[in-house]
């Protein structure tokens, strides 16, 4: 996905889509430390509702506060994480270190067309806002779809961050979300949607 804004600002938001040096560094604290980006982890996990013994895969970690709060929640599980960004799995162990080295978490380097060459098979699937930035989300989204257990769920959010983004966005977010999930043959699709500031959140789940 091509950035079109210019100078500083324009880097910095083209570095939440593959964050490497400086400046991704930088993007991945914002990612870590905004209250909303928090807030936005904590619905998309309470959404999931992680079981005990859960196998889950997070693509998109980033600096792996959603994958911190689904460890703790699973302490029979374990927990995969998948970012293209090698800057953003450093990031990741350190926050994460006690559970990849209790082997409740793995961390992978490598991008969303990769999950079909993961050799796990999950209970549940979710990322929170990297959809924008995959090239061939139809593709990828049938190949997240084998690797989910029969009655496995997915759950993909969405925020625009875009500037000037409302409501309408968002609904629109979530109806494309949708489409792109029938067209992969899951079901029991269903659009949920969370107020927020500066824009409301959208999580779109279905299931095998």
């Amino acid at each position: 996905m091509k950035c079109q804004n210019k100078g500083i600002t324009g880097s910095l938001v083209q570095q939440f889509g593959h964050p490497s040096g400086i400046l991704g560094w930088f993007a991945g604290q914002i990612m870590a430390r905004r209250a909303s980006n928090i807030d936005r982890n904590l619905w998309t996990v309470s959404l999931l509702s992680p079981k005990l013994d859960d196998t889950i895969l997070e693509i998109g970690f980033g600096p792996g506060v959603a994958i911190e709060m689904v460890a703790e929640q699973i302490p029979k599980g374990q927990v995969i994480g998948l970012d293209h960004s090698m800057m953003m799995l450093n990031v990741a162990t350190k926050r994460i270190r006690r559970f990849i080295e209790q082997g409740r978490v793995k961390l992978i380097n490598g991008s969303v067309d990769s999950v079909s060459n993961l050799p796990y098979r999950f209970d549940k699937v979710f990322t929170v806002n990297s959809l924008m930035f995959w090239e061939k989300p139809e593709i990828c989204l049938q190949s997240i779809h084998s690797k989910i257990k029969p009655g496995g769920m997915l759950a993909i959010t969405h925020q625009p961050r875009n500037r000037g983004a409302n409501h309408q966005d968002v609904i629109l977010a979530g109806n494309r979300i949708k489409a792109l999930l029938q067209k992969a043959r899951l079901t029991d699709i269903t659009v949920h949607v969370k107020s927020m500031k500066p824009v409301s959140a959208v999580c779109v789940t279905a299931r095998t």
